[in-house]
């Protein structure tokens, strides 16, 4: 009983390991050199607060960009995002931008729109707008894609995109987006709302064949960049984690079973009656 029981704790510690919140993609792009060189790919960790300190950067360029695109996926691993990114609009804004960077571990700690409302909250001089519905964003102003262009000020613009769940609707959306943005300098931002399961991550490699079972990660090629699966950092952490509590258990529970104790007791006896 005592082996069973121990088992069943082991199990639950590696569940309760693995049990984390995974990341989700983050990819920003622009037609200015706003960002540091071109399909740059950021394997650190990013947070909430990273994301704020890049939008409030932006803010606070001498030239800063006249308009910010933010698109909000509902939800998306990154795995299934390097498996409907191929040929989509968004791969070839993303290709054809004139900088670029892309990063395959952002850390949320709610979601997105959460991470968002701090920076709109502080920048009430922004001109915000948003497209698709968002409930927790609805003090934003909701409009059409046909009032885009009409709600656009010469600066300081703010434009929220919330896709829809269907990939031809979100690759329309992305497509009459990107004609928009041609007539202005402009940073847009692709991210997921949420995404609740760990998964194995991926990442850009080349289509060359000499590279493609190399370790190298990224190599720029004419036809862009393309995703293939690896182990990400966070596993090996979590593995070492689970080696090291499991050896705990084991001993402790090698330990226990090791005391030696005497297999029954006697029977105190009883006192003399008084008399």
């Amino acid at each position: 009983m005592k082996y069973l029981i121990c088992c069943i704790f082991i199990l639950n510690i590696f569940s309760l390991t693995f049990a984390s919140v995974a990341p989700v993609p983050f990819l920003t792009w622009s037609n200015e050199n706003y960002i540091e060189g071109k399909n740059i790919e950021n394997l650190n960790s990013l947070t909430s607060k990273n994301v704020l300190d890049m939008l409030n950067s932006l803010q606070e360029m001498k030239n800063q960009p006249e308009t910010i695109v933010i698109y909000i996926h509902p939800e998306v691993r990154m795995d299934h995002f390097s498996q409907n990114f191929q040929g989509t609009p968004l791969q070839k804004c993303f290709d054809e931008a004139l900088t670029s960077e892309m990063s395959p571990y952002l850390y949320l700690d709610e979601n997105f729109s959460s991470a968002l409302t701090p920076f709109i909250e502080n920048n009430k001089e922004l001109n915000i707008v948003m497209l698709g519905e968002n409930e927790r964003l609805n003090n934003v102003n909701q409009i059409d894609m046909e009032s885009v262009q009409n709600n656009l000020k010469d600066s300081q613009n703010l434009i929220i995109v919330n896709l829809p769940e269907n990939q031809k609707a979100q690759d329309v959306t992305v497509e009459q987006m990107n004609s928009i943005l041609a007539e202005t300098n402009f940073v847009a931002i692709f991210t997921s709302e949420k995404a609740q399961e760990i998964s194995i991550k991926k990442v850009f490699e080349t289509k060359n064949e000499q590279h493609k079972n190399s370790f190298n990660r990224r190599i720029n090629t004419a036809n862009g960049p393309v995703f293939q699966t690896y182990m990400p950092p966070y596993m090996f952490q979590y593995v070492s984690i689970s080696i090291f509590l499991v050896f705990i258990v084991a001993t402790a529970a090698y330990c226990t079973g090791t005391i030696q104790t005497p297999r029954g007791f006697e029977t105190p006896k009883k006192k003399e009656a008084a008399y």
